[in-house]
């Protein structure tokens, strides 16, 4: 095999386990979600996402540059 087919089948095979471990995080936060969403009222659903969602701004626009949160 030429050293230019053994670095492409690395590169498929780290892909593929890349892809993998997406598609099991993805699993593993949607139910999640369903528990919670099943012990949580509503009210309680509804603040934990609104939570969810300033956090997600918040590290975007960090990500971005566009300000800077130092811990």
């Amino acid at each position: 095999m030429s050293e230019a087919s053994q670095t492409l089948q690395r590169i498929v095979r780290g892909a593929g386990i890349v892809f993998v471990g997406i598609v099991i995080s993805m699993f593993f936060g949607f139910l999640i979600r369903v528990i919670i969403a099943r012990y949580f009222s509503v009210e309680e659903y509804g603040v934990l996402n609104f939570v969810l969602i300033v956090l997600s701004i918040t590290l975007v626009l960090n990500n971005s540059r566009f300000f800077t949160i130092t811990f």
